[in-house]
């Protein structure tokens, strides 16, 4: 799960730093920090720039298809102001935003209210077609995964067997992972209108 920050209870990841341990870089999705209404939000640093007044689209489950679970969370002027259901929420929620950010602090070039429904909407099915796929049309990614299970606790002899079992299935699953990504390509284009690059 790694480290991350709540907004009234809600785990947020975009409050990020950058950190190094081992000569190796890696990211922290926050500090454990807890935010309530009207505390301040570490919206500048030296790795983003939020601008004081933003909002953040939170969706709890990619995998259910209503809006229930997904929250809009406002930041006015440094400070959390409100948090709501994302489908309870209205263009008033957007007025004088600056930027719009998921979860993860990536900027979406998302300004209403209707354009944020339709995103949490494409991302989810984005997300059912990928473990769809992921599911049912690679059977050699499966068959490796069962096959690689428990490696550790077998016998040498049931060990070796299964190694080269893995091993003469090991084209087949480069085949099929090169067509997940031609796959997951297609299904992602609807959503590369929603993110802003920096």
């Amino acid at each position: 799960m790694g480290m991350y920050d709540t907004i009234c209870g809600d785990q947020v990841k975009c409050f990020y730093s950058y950190f190094e341990y081992q000569n190796e870089p890696y990211r922290s999705g926050g500090l454990l920090r807890y935010f309530n209404i009207n505390d301040e939000v570490p919206y500048r640093t030296e790795d983003y720039n939020y601008t004081k007044n933003f909002n953040i689209i939170n969706i709890h489950d990619i995998f259910d298809e209503s809006m229930d679970e997904s929250v809009l969370i406002g930041v006015r002027c440094g400070r959390v102001r409100f948090i709501k259901l994302l489908d309870q929420a209205s263009d008033m929620d957007w007025i004088n935003i600056q930027r719009c950010i998921n979860y993860d602090g990536e900027l979406l070039r998302i300004e209403t209210n209707a354009e944020a429904l339709k995103y949490v909407a494409a991302l989810k099915k984005y997300m059912r077609q990928k473990s769809d796929y992921l599911e049912n049309y690679m059977p050699c990614r499966k068959r490796i995964n069962v096959l690689s299970h428990g490696l550790g606790n077998l016998l040498d002899e049931e060990r070796i067997k299964r190694f080269a079992e893995i091993e003469k299935l090991d084209v087949e699953r480069q085949k099929e992972w090169e067509a997940f990504l031609i796959f997951e390509k297609q299904i992602a284009e609807p959503l590369k209108n929603y993110f802003k690059t920096k």
